[in-house]
């Protein structure tokens, strides 16, 4: 089964379904009562001890931490969307509407198949599932969507992804250069070169937009710093203080330039 634009009636107050883990209690106390015979008659002893009935058995938790050392690893899995490929021959789809597939990006999963989760949010803003169900991992047979300016978000296997607004595919185009000063940001340590981005957008309606701010630690992995709502205000985007860096940014889906931070002088 593939996603189809169905009604959830049951639209959760958050946006991810959680369900509490069932745990098997394992130890059982017991009361042992007994008789002994003694010169003067009969004497009853009362003993209670605890022991493990189940020694096989044992919880999702406590067989990760015998995995991993008797430590909890944390979650390193990650999902990113963007706008994907034509979606209009899928019958599920409106006619004379631009419909289109979404990419994904997974990080840390196993092979397919997942399950899957459809979200977007409605006129009112409130979050409405459209699909929940398996998924072959093939982005053909996942979420689409045709709603112009419209937030989605998808879940793989309990993981959510990016928010996205929906915009019709085009020549959009982002580029980033280093901005004005931003050393009056609360979030800019002190004594340090803090800039913000200059954004150089092409092809993208009105603000609002959703924005990643993305920058490349010492070990050479990309870390994500924000994710969410974002003005088009350069003073309300990304900024940067760390020399030689290299950041980049994500508008409603379309990738920047990557660029190598240098301060200004």
């Amino acid at each position: 089964m593939e996603p189809t634009k169905s009604t959830d009636e049951s639209t959760p107050s958050g946006k991810q379904i959680t369900e509490p883990k069932r745990r098997m209690s394992r130890w059982i106390a017991v009361t042992v009562a007994a008789v002994v015979l003694s010169g003067s008659g009969l004497i009853v002893i009362n003993n209670s001890f605890t022991f493990n009935i189940f020694p096989w058995i044992q919880s999702d938790d406590e067989e990760s931490q015998l995995d991993n050392g008797g430590e909890v690893q944390p979650d390193v899995r990650s999902v990113r969307i963007s706008v994907g490929t034509d979606a209009s021959d899928r019958d599920e789809c409106p006619q004379n509407t631009v419909c289109q597939n979404y990419d994904y990006e997974l990080s840390g999963f196993g092979p397919a198949p997942y399950t899957l989760e459809c979200w977007e949010k409605d006129d009112g803003g409130e979050w409405l599932r459209t699909y929940n169900g398996p998924w072959s991992g093939t982005p053909e047979r996942g979420c689409y969507s045709w709603v112009q300016g419209q937030t989605v978000y998808v879940v793989v296997d309990g993981v959510e992804s990016n928010e996205l607004r929906w915009t019709q595919p085009g020549d959009r185009a982002v580029r980033i250069s280093v901005g004005t000063d931003a050393s009056d940001r609360d979030e800019c340590p002190q004594n340090t070169v803090c800039q913000n981005y200059d954004y150089e957008l092409s092809g993208f309606g009105p603000a609002p937009y959703t924005l990643e701010c993305w920058e490349k630690d010492d070990g050479g992995e990309w870390l994500r710093t924000y994710n969410g709502p974002w003005s088009g205000t350069p003073e309300r985007g990304c900024y940067s203080w760390v020399q030689g860096q290299t950041v980049y940014v994500v508008v409603d889906g379309v990738e920047s330039n990557e660029l190598r931070w240098t301060q200004p002088g």
